[in-house]
């Protein structure tokens, strides 16, 4: 059995969820298991996948973050939800997940980055 973290993409913005994609993939610990763009697609990933990590905006097409967060909880109760958005403080009144503000996820990106390109 693998120790990788299984992962779930939920982002309407196809660029910034490929771009994480990317990332994650270089990483041997994580394993994304699924990309969505709407809670609706995110749901029937997550209802087959059971994704420990779920990585969650906060405005989707046709819900909005804690809605879909609410939903995915209730397939995979034993996921965890970390939320990328520009609006933490909501998120972190919602009580149902951990957010990340898209600033510092930059910041550990170019982090990474900086950390690789000082050992080549």
């Amino acid at each position: 059995m693998s120790d990788r973290k299984t992962i779930l993409l939920v982002d309407d913005h196809t660029l910034f969820r490929k771009g994480l994609k990317l990332l994650l993939d270089q990483n041997p610990n994580f394993n994304v298991v699924g990309e969505a763009a709407t809670i609706a697609d995110a749901s029937g990933i997550a209802k087959m996948a059971q994704p420990q990590i779920v990585l969650m905006d906060i405005a989707l097409p046709d819900h909005n973050g804690i809605e879909g967060t609410r939903r995915i909880l209730r397939l995979s109760p034993a996921s965890k939800v970390v939320v990328i958005s520009m609006y933490a403080k909501m998120w972190e009144a919602s009580g149902l997940a951990y957010p990340v503000l898209v600033d510092r996820l930059v910041d550990l990106a170019l982090e990474r980055h900086e950390r690789k390109s000082s050992l080549s």
